[in-house]
């Protein structure tokens, strides 16, 4: 698998497209998030992305040798400058540090202490950093290095981030030595990023397809190497760059991709089932499970030759099932072939397990964790090596489950199948990573169901929820796999008390799921333009909108007609039985309004559902001179909604968030609040505003509309 990877100088010109389409491991980016914008769009979401930032300090900060004691001080200082940043430039991890070298060991606990507390609220907030980014070769002595940093590096491992060091033409071993010790101490499971490398110091001039490939060989060796990033792409004052290289390297890139199941067919001289049939062949003998090439395993292999294949194997042996799981997204065949031995008979037959008749759960369902049509991946209690000792004697604790078809970073939201309270919703330390935990009750017993790997969390501890909400974004945090959601079901006094499941008390949930997706009802829009009472809303003030100062908004009535006011200027729309219509709008700037004719949204709409929309819009002066009409048009999704959310510390209740796309790509994203109008939107190039406070209707003046102009 090709480990090449990209240090990139900002926003980067020459063959970074012909690079990034190539799906390098990883893309770093100096100070300008566009290029890893890129490379997720262009890579399907399979290239790591690492956000570097030098404008706030260019290295270590100067006052990291001060005396120990103000490095929690310095986090506090520092981080929101970072994280204001990081922010603007959505990535995958975020450098603290850059470069720091030396072997003053006082200096380098200061440094160790600085970045963890960085980290721990860069954590805290949902973020993800690359620790401490070494210059190469730093710190010599090697038992410093284990003594000082591989401490930091576990903790670091085990909140989901990774560590990041330089390497180049000298002291490129030292990766290797440093890569072999963290797998020889159990730390192999989390990501040696090479965050530069290079000849020489890594002037482009030098580097050479011969040598970079070479290197790429050597690291293969390496399986918690996930990259080394050639310093650097991109004109800089360095003038270290390897543009010219990018058209020869680019073919090796695709003949060794970075993830194997994406590798074309045929992989070396075999096809793609012959491929699978081998693999399945050095599992079963690995694990001592007889093998009969003649049954029909083998057939049911060669039906899912079309599709990408993650490969998972189960033991089948006195009844126990033996699964294959097809398609990396699970798209249009059977995702998952079960089948059992039948001792003394030449052929597998389908297994289908007999249900228990005497369960005191028998009538209790979990709804669908989708609203869209899904699958589960990996079953209850199948074996599992979550030790990494080679031997497959833990047993799956929960059910894996994933949309159909499915992009890479779908966006798609995990729904709550009870009716209950969430009792912990946090970053766990462990690889369950972002997960919410809700207690309910059923024939007498406390029912916990977990549910895990998620990329961020809609719901907080101690929240009321009901079936059918929204708890979190569906990812794939804590550890390398594919997007799904891990379920689990403690039912204490009743599930398993089997030491080989790392959680106590489960019982299988598939067994109580409903399969079906859950039906979004249809929501009246028109609760998110009109007050709740009367003629006049809440006021909402919006933190510097439009980078045009605090504004202050406020919802009023006039018949069928919304007024989104703000301040003295105004949007104005009609709410027709079907739809809702913008029609003016005097809050432009820049001295001109403009009218619109067309639908802006139908009134009654479902989350899940897209409106297509074309507006004729005709811009004008408010001395009444027409400057432009123009016709366009737009997608609006009424992305999901939620019956309570907590946006910048104010609890709201019936928020729906919409996404808005142009040309097919989703250019801001609002979020709309039943009698407040919208309280928060973000933009693609990362403008933002939110609701700061909320002001009760009557305890302040209502907002003055300005006069329509032009007899509009």
């Amino acid at each position: 698998m090709s480990k090449i990877s990209g240090h990139v100088s900002g926003h980067p010109r020459g063959h970074y497209g012909m690079f990034g389409e190539a799906n390098p491991a990883i893309v770093l980016s100096l100070n300008d998030g566009g290029a890893l914008r890129e490379a997720k769009l262009w890579s399907g979401g399979h290239t790591l992305t690492i956000f570097r930032d030098t404008s706030i300090y260019k290295e270590a900060p100067g006052d990291i040798n001060t005396p120990p004691g103000t490095y929690k001080q310095m986090a506090e200082y520092w981080y929101p400058q970072l994280k204001a940043k990081w922010v603007l430039n959505p990535a995958d991890h975020y450098t603290i540090t850059n470069e720091q070298g030396g072997q003053d060991i006082q200096s380098i606990r200061n440094l160790v202490a600085y970045e963890k507390e960085v980290m721990r609220l860069a954590n805290q907030d949902g973020l993800s950093v690359g620790i401490l980014n070494l210059a190469g070769g730093t710190p010599e002595n090697l038992q410093v290095w284990k003594d000082e940093f591989v401490p930091f590096i576990e903790e670091a491992f085990e909140g989901g981030n990774i560590y990041g060091r330089h390497a180049y033409e000298g002291n490129w071993d030292r990766v290797y030595v440093e890569a072999q010790y963290l797998r020889d101490n159990g730390l192999g499971y989390g990501g040696l990023a090479v965050t530069e490398w290079g000849f020489d110091g890594g002037y482009g001039q030098i580097h050479t397809v011969d040598g970079i490939t070479q290197q790429d060989e050597e690291y293969w060796a390496h399986s918690n190497i996930i990259g080394f990033c050639i310093w650097e792409l991109g004109t800089t004052e360095f003038n270290a760059n390897w543009d010219h290289l990018i058209p020869q390297i680019v073919p090796w890139m695709e003949a060794h991709p970075t993830d194997k199941w994406q590798a074309g067919i045929p992989i070396g001289n075999k096809s793609r089932s012959e491929f699978l049939w081998d693999e399945s062949v050095k599992e079963q003998i690995g694990r001592g499970i007889p093998l009969n090439p003649a049954a029909g395993l083998q057939q049911e292999i060669a039906r899912v030759d079309k599709n990408v294949v993650h490969r998972e194997i189960t033991p089948v042996y006195n009844g126990e099932g033996y699964t294959i799981q097809a398609g990396e997204h699970l798209q249009g065949l059977s995702p998952r072939e079960v089948f059992v031995y039948q001792p003394g008979q030449p052929i597998w037959s389908f297994f289908e397990p007999t249900p228990t008749p005497t369960d005191p759960l028998d009538g209790f369902q979990i709804g669908a964790p989708f609203r869209v049509p899904f699958v589960q991946t990996s079953s209850y209690g199948v074996p599992r090596d979550y030790d990494g000792d080679g031997v497959y004697d833990d047993l799956h604790e929960g059910s894996d489950n994933d949309i159909i078809g499915g992009a890479a970073d779908s966006k798609e939201s995990v729904i709550c199948g009870v009716d209950g309270t969430v009792v912990s919703a946090k970053l766990s330390s462990s690889a369950y990573a972002w997960r919410v935990i809700i207690q309910t009750q059923y024939n007498g017993y406390d029912i916990f169901l977990w549910y895990a790997h998620m990329d961020k969390l809609y719901v907080v501890t101690g929240q009321q929820v009901r079936k059918g909400d929204y708890l979190g974004e569906l990812g794939d945090t804590g550890g390398p796999w594919n997007e799904h959601v891990h379920i689990n079901m403690q039912v204490p006094g009743l599930g398993s008390s089997d030491p080989r499941f790392v959680i106590p008390d489960t019982v299988d949930p598939h067994e109580y799921m409903s399969l079906q997706p859950v039906a979004s009802p249809k929501q009246d829009l028109a609760a998110y333009l009109f007050p709740k009472v009367g003629n006049y809303g809440d006021i909402v003030i919006l933190a510097n909108n439009w980078g045009q100062g605090d504004e202050r908004q406020q919802l009023q009535r006039d018949g069928n007609v919304s007024y989104v006011t703000k301040n003295q200027l105004w949007e104005k729309r009609l709410i027709t039985p079907s739809f809702i219509s913008l029609v003016l709008d005097i809050s432009r700037g820049g001295g001109e309004f403009y009218t619109v004719q067309g639908n802006w949204l139908p009134k009654m709409m479902a989350p899940g559902e897209t409106f297509s929309r074309v507006e004729i819009v005709s811009v004008y002066t408010f001395d009444c001179n027409l400057v432009q009409t123009y016709t366009w048009a737009s997608d609006i999704i009424f992305a999901e909604q939620f019956n309570s959310k907590v946006i910048n510390g104010h609890n709201l209740s019936n928020v729906g968030r919409f996404l808005w796309k142009l040309n097919g790509a989703v250019e801001e994203e609002y979020w709309y609040v039943e009698g407040l109008g919208l309280v928060q939107w973000l933009a693609k190039d990362g403008r933002k505003s939110h609701i700061t406070e909320l002001i009760p209707v009557g305890s302040q003046e209502n907002n003055q509309r300005q006069g329509a102009p032009c007899g509009f």
